[in-house]
């Protein structure tokens, strides 16, 4: 089953205009924690392409190599890149997951990263590897800063990449759907509204 959350805010006292929001710049802080060894320049290279692919959304990513801490807001997250998958994501539907996002979770590990699976699966790709890790962060992200647990049909965001997604990650970059663009930034707008805006309606429907 997906989800679909549709959010709709009035901003009072405050007369925006579609292309000011568009324009908009969201900075989410992104701890990380690694107990598992990842090489500098592989992780220099996937984090330069996650805040890539992030950006046309509003989002600037910052990256921190620290744990978060406890006065970490909603602009914040936290990932962990596991050395091991752990025996609850080797079976069912997350038997083949690369890395979890927990989108719902408001503290803790909002992210989790199978380096073995991981490394894997981005092997085949040589130096183009720190690519594909990057398009894999950017996804997890996309998760948490969505805030809501559900796949897109095309794009960053699918549940499952071909071939030619993978081909197009590795020489034009696979970008968000116009969809998830869409999710992520209705949330971030929520999350850092001015004071005196009202959110009017949040409204959810789902499909199969």
């Amino acid at each position: 089953m997906k989800t679909v959350t549709a959010i709709t805010i009035l901003m009072a006292g405050v007369n925006a205009s579609a292309s000011s929001r568009q324009n908009a710049e969201f900075t989410v802080h992104v701890f990380v924690t690694f107990e598992a060894s990842v090489s500098g320049p592989m992780i220099v290279g996937a984090r330069s392409c996650a805040s890539t692919l992030l950006a046309p959304t509003g989002v600037k990513l910052i990256w921190h190599d620290t744990p978060i801490g406890d006065s970490a807001d909603a602009n914040s997250l936290a990932m962990t890149f596991l050395p091991t998958t752990p025996v609850s994501y080797r079976t069912g539907r997350n038997a083949k997951a690369l890395a979890v996002a927990l989108p719902y979770a408001s503290t803790g590990q909002q992210i989790l990263v199978f380096n073995d699976r991981v490394s894997d699966f981005v092997a085949p790709y040589g130096r183009r590897s720190r690519v594909v890790l990057g398009h894999i962060l950017a996804h997890e992200i996309g998760h948490v800063l969505e805030n809501v647990a559900r796949h897109s049909d095309t794009g960053l965001m699918q549940a499952n990449w071909t071939r030619d997604d993978i081909s197009m990650m590795i020489w034009a970059g696979l970008p968000f759907a116009p969809e998830d663009k869409a999710l992520i930034r209705s949330r971030l707008e929520v999350v850092n509204r001015p004071a005196g805006a009202v959110v009017a309606v949040m409204a959810e429907g789902s499909t199969r």
